[in-house]
């Protein structure tokens, strides 16, 4: 008697868990941003400080995590095309007609600097508040050592629109854009842009640019051109996602996790989407608001920031790392209860080739298997009577990102 109250009391408690997890995990809110200009882009340099600018010369600052985004007076009505913190004080936005504006107390008040070009500035990065790089039409390089007192130009050998650059230390950095009709345009350096040589991309524009490790980056761009990397770009291997959409920006946190920035005709409360294996399978991350968002910053797993259209801006918070999709963007169960055979239905085929398990209310494993078509029928005709959880596993670190109640009842 007393071995069967312990075990009701396990199952309570596991139902009490998954519940509890689930309900607490990732959630996507709109802040307040107080301008209505659409937004380009978004950097933070920690958990409190950080800044997105957009159309018409909009600069939006927050210190306390985006409770409070405080709109800014930079001195242009260029569009701002992208922004970097090199830290909490200091920061620099590129836009149309060559501009480059700089901040030195946290966005207060702008600064402009002369950058020798009227070429439309698309990014912006910077590895120390006084030594960075821009970049942007027509092969356009320039890099700064001085905090953009100078500066000069480097020789990229290409006439394509750079469109993102990203360094993983002070000397080495990648950049990505379009190229000669559909093929892209990488370009990677190791002493600090003295010297830009050509990688070879598979066909497609790039947009996007992102590196976890000096091994390891993304590159993203229109007609779902998505290429990974796992050697620092000596090889780039196209990912088939099946999206079917133009891609404009990519951010990983761990060689598993990261998000894009997908395009749309209209808003809507899908341009995010989110992946768990390394960007082969990417996952609707709805958004509380329609909105066509431009740009993603994450902090880490748990942490981020998205802007976009009319100024709307959101954060990202997960409290327990653990993804929380929707019914309707992972599976449904039917019948439940049950008692011969229960069907399991994807709502996006997608998932195709994912895993799910079965466990008893102790978390033992009765049946294991690969969903290999949209349905599968599963014979529960010989589980004992009780309650059974489904979970859904969608990377190959086996995390939990579904889990659904089953009952069977003979």
């Amino acid at each position: 008697m007393q071995k069967i109250y312990n075990l009701g009391r396990v199952a309570l408690l596991l139902i009490f868990l998954l519940s509890f997890k689930f309900s607490t995990a990732q959630t996507w809110t709109q802040q307040t941003s107080n301008i209505t200009d659409n937004l380009n882009a978004v950097h933070f340099t920690d958990a409190n400080n950080g800044i997105a600018s957009g159309m018409n010369g909009a600069v939006v600052t927050t210190t306390d995590g985006g409770t409070t985004w405080v709109p800014r007076t930079t001195g242009v009505t260029a569009n701002l095309k992208d922004v970097f913190m090199a830290n909490p004080q200091t920061a620099y936005a590129v836009g149309l007609n060559g501009t480059i504006i700089k901040t030195s107390d946290g966005g207060a008040t702008w600064t402009p600097q002369t950058s020798g070009t009227t070429k439309i500035l698309l990014d912006v990065y910077f590895v120390s508040p006084t030594v960075g790089w821009v970049v942007g039409d027509d092969g356009t390089i320039k890099a700064t050592t001085d905090g953009g007192t100078t500066w000069t130009s480097q020789t990229s050998n290409t006439t394509s629109d750079l469109q993102a650059i990203f360094f993983i230390s002070s000397t080495e950095g990648w950049i990505c854009g379009t190229g000669i009709g559909a093929v892209g345009t990488v370009l990677h350096t190791t002493d600090a842009g003295l010297n830009w040589t050509l990688q070879t991309v598979p066909t497609g524009n790039y947009a996007d640019i992102h590196f976890i490790n000096a091994n390891e980056g993304w590159i993203v761009g229109p007609s779902s051109a998505v290429a990974k990397t796992t050697d620092g770009g000596v090889t780039w291997n196209s990912i088939n996602t099946g999206l079917n959409m133009q891609i404009w920006a990519v951010h990983f946190v761990s060689s598993t996790k990261g998000w894009i920035n997908i395009g749309a005709p209209v808003n809507q409360n899908y341009s995010m989407r989110i992946s768990n294996d390394g960007g082969t399978t990417w996952l609707s991350h709805p958004t509380p608001v329609n909105v066509g968002t431009a740009d993603a910053f994450f902090l880490n797993a748990g942490l981020g920031y998205a802007v976009g259209n009319n100024g709307i801006i959101l954060k990202y918070s997960s409290s327990v790392g653990i993804d929380d999709y929707s019914e309707k963007d992972v599976f449904t169960v039917n019948p439940n209860p049950a008692n011969q055979f229960v069907t399991i239905s994807l709502q996006s085929t997608e998932l195709i080739n994912t895993e799910i398990k079965i466990v008893d209310a102790v978390g033992k494993v009765i049946q294991q298997l690969k969903i290999e078509n949209s349905k599968v029928e599963i014979d529960v005709s010989k589980f004992e009577n009780g309650i059974y959880f489904i979970q859904y596993y969608l990377n190959s670190e086996k995390t939990i990102t579904k889990s659904q109640k089953l009952i069977i009842q003979h």
